[in-house]
């Protein structure tokens, strides 16, 4: 269960990188992909989002969202590695 919990602060992270990679808000991605602000930002910060809310997200960000899920668990590999 933990190893869930991390990726998921994990894909918050390469959510991020997306955005600041793309010169585009928060605010932009919440609008653009139909995903309330207050919710897409709480859920950058602590993971938990839907299957839906994840296509709409890629979508928007004009990516596959398989993309996302491997740069994502490229991430958690390297961090566990560090470990």
């Amino acid at each position: 269960m933990k190893r869930k919990e991390s990726e998921m602060k994990h894909l918050g992270v390469v959510l991020k990188q997306l955005l600041i990679e793309q010169e585009m808000s928060q605010t932009a991605l919440a609008e653009e992909s139909d995903v309330p602000r207050n919710t897409l930002n709480r859920k950058l910060n602590v993971g938990g989002f839907t299957y839906d809310e994840l296509t709409r997200i890629a979508d928007a960000l004009g990516m596959k969202l398989s993309t996302i899920i491997e740069r994502t668990e490229a991430l958690a590999a390297r961090k566990e590695q560090d470990q």
